[in-house]
């Protein structure tokens, strides 16, 4: 899963990069002042989903608050993995801050195997998070009982 996260990372930031260029990205799609969804966060999402459901055995739900919740197998069974994802973090910055302010992605994997019956996880059932921010093409990652955080940053050779 490590490799799929740093994989969506790479890809996330080369998609906000070129979408930068273009105004389209900061287009406010909904929202008012306080819960701004701009293009980017459409965008981005799609881009996340993307990379983390496809072509993979694993059986995934991903839950976004722009995109809802998507999965990548038929019927009842229960998924590997649930992620929760917030497409683009600090929306507004986005919109406004011309790349210098601060924005971010965040993905949470939980064991699939850990839902509680009213569907639910609790944070003791997290395996591995990441924060990509943008600006700085950092990302942040960790994997439960790793006991620390591991930083990343975009076109590192060993970010591939």
């Amino acid at each position: 899963m490590k490799g799929r996260i740093i994989r969506t990372f790479n890809n996330a930031i080369e998609h906000d990069m070129a979408l930068r260029k273009s105004a389209h990205l900061s287009e406010r799609v909904i929202g008012d002042k306080l819960d701004v969804v701009t293009a980017g966060d459409i965008e981005i999402g799609d881009l996340i989903i993307k990379n983390l459901i496809e072509d993979t055995e694993d059986k995934i739900v991903i839950e976004s608050e722009e995109h809802g919740k998507e999965q990548n197998f038929e019927g009842n069974k229960t998924e590997d993995y649930y992620i929760a994802i917030d497409d683009i973090d600090g929306s507004n910055n986005l919109r406004v801050g011309n790349g210098i302010l601060p924005y971010a992605s965040m993905i949470v994997v939980f064991d699939g195997t850990k839902k509680r019956p009213d569907g639910t996880y609790t944070y003791d059932d997290y395996l591995y998070a990441a924060c990509f921010e943008y600006a700085s093409k950092k990302m942040f990652y960790t994997e439960k009982g790793m006991g620390y955080v591991e930083e990343y940053t975009y076109g590192d050779p060993y970010v591939k």
